[in-house]
């Protein structure tokens, strides 16, 4: 039998879960972004639906003209993966190294943007255990969008509850996207959705 910190009997030893690495954060990362752009696509694809017909092609436009600026933060992100994973290989096995008698300051050197960008990320509340949680907000507001929207059939009331999470997904990925390094760029366009849904479901009411 062992005992925990505070003294509470377990007959069996409990298991330790062990962080995710920080190429693993950044991984999750990627992922939670690539998701909810899946999300903006739908709500783009199907405009008529979600914001006031008038706006629908303005609306539809306005995202196609902005879809490169997504693809460059996941790109970005892409390129800070690959590198933390290197890093963490380099360091663990010197051999990986272009010389193994250098040291880490100088070995680091030529990659000192990259290692600033994934601090800006740390900075930003998007990795550790703050980061953590940003992320599992994120794929809550994901699923309980997609589960309104493939609800079938589509009701009155299961439209509305759409539209209502589609409103708070957008909200939660203003502040998301716009944390990360490259997003502010998108936050205008994020928001002005958010208000074009909130005006139809006012519409509707």
């Amino acid at each position: 039998m062992t005992e925990d910190s505070n003294g509470k009997s377990f007959l069996l030893a409990p298991i330790e879960i062990l962080p995710p690495t920080e190429s693993e954060e950044i991984r999750q990362l990627i992922e939670v972004v690539a998701n909810q752009w899946k999300i903006i696509e739908i709500l783009v694809e199907n405009a008529n639906w979600f914001v006031p017909g008038e706006f629908a092609e303005e609306f539809q436009q306005a995202w196609k003209d902005s879809s490169a600026s997504m693809l460059k933060i996941v790109v970005r992100l892409e390129e800070l993966y690959s590198f933390s994973i290197t890093n963490t290989s380099a360091e663990f096995n010197p051999q990986l190294r272009p010389n193994s008698t250098i040291d880490d300051e100088y070995f680091y050197a030529g990659n000192k943007e990259t290692k600033e960008a994934i601090e800006g990320l740390k900075k930003a509340g998007l990795t550790g255990k703050i980061g953590q949680l940003k992320k599992a907000i994120q794929r809550n507001l994901i699923d309980k969008f997609l589960k309104f929207w493939k609800e079938e059939p589509r009701s009155k009331e299961k439209r509305k509850g759409a539209i209502n999470a589609a409103i708070e997904f957008l909200e939660g990925t203003t502040t998301f996207i716009g944390s990360i390094p490259g997003g502010e760029v998108l936050v205008e366009l994020l928001s002005f959705s958010k208000q074009l849904i909130e005006v139809r479901k006012d519409r509707e009411q």
